[in-house]
């Protein structure tokens, strides 16, 4: 993890992962836990039924409150009490890594969409996840979705007219560009790079009133 550039890994995230990200970080707070996890986030991807994951479900005919529920579960066996401030989960970062490579490496996506995130930890998913979601979810047959994913997510609201390739990116060996992190998570994420870079782990999040502009 020390070698991730965690803003401009940040700043690869499209409009729907973005806005699920800070979601999952708010309600992280909420909940009183320690770090912003995988399942953090999975939950509030699931709550956008336009997305590439809720096309990917519905394709498969999935039950996405089945699986939300089991989330849900996983959740609420994670230590809470947290009156600080949450950190990035270690595990969340490199997710956020691998589904960047699966974006720009596989597909030549300037950004990581839902899709790219669900095929990610499908590739790896008692590396990167835990609970009984991860069964519901590994119905979904990975070989096949990653063949047909462009035509599987046609109806997404994350097709922004960019026209998209399942051949090799332009991005030379994945590596992460200088496109802007969003300003909302960016905000919070200076400080824990260089922190990391210092050989510590910066908390993501500060007081309510700072909440409430991240998500605003």
């Amino acid at each position: 993890m020390a070698d991730i550039d965690i803003k401009a890994l940040m700043g690869r995230l499209n409009r729907t992962s973005t806005r699920a990200l800070e979601c999952a970080a708010s309600w992280c707070v909420s909940r009183g836990n320690y770090e912003v996890t995988v399942e953090h986030l999975v939950h509030q991807l699931l709550e956008d039924a336009t997305s590439d994951l809720a096309c990917i479900l519905a394709h498969y005919h999935l039950d996405a409150a089945a699986i939300d529920a089991a989330v849900l579960e996983t959740l609420e066996g994670m230590r809470a009490g947290n009156s600080g401030r949450p950190v990035f989960s270690p595990v969340l970062l490199e997710w956020l890594q691998q589904a960047w490579m699966v974006s720009s490496v596989d597909y030549g996506m300037p950004d990581i969409r839902s899709g790219a995130l669900l095929l990610a930890l499908l590739a790896n998913p008692m590396r990167l996840g835990s609970g009984t979601y991860l069964e519901l979810l590994g119905k979904i047959p990975r070989g096949d979705l990653k063949q047909a994913f462009l035509d599987v997510v046609a109806g997404s609201s994350e097709n922004s007219g960019r026209a998209v390739t399942a051949g090799p990116s332009s991005v030379q060996g994945g590596e992460i560009g200088d496109k802007p992190a969003s300003t909302a998570l960016a905000r919070y994420t200076i400080d824990f790079t260089a922190q990391a870079k210092a050989g510590k782990i910066d908390p993501v999040f500060g007081r309510d009133n700072e909440i409430r502009q991240l998500i605003d």
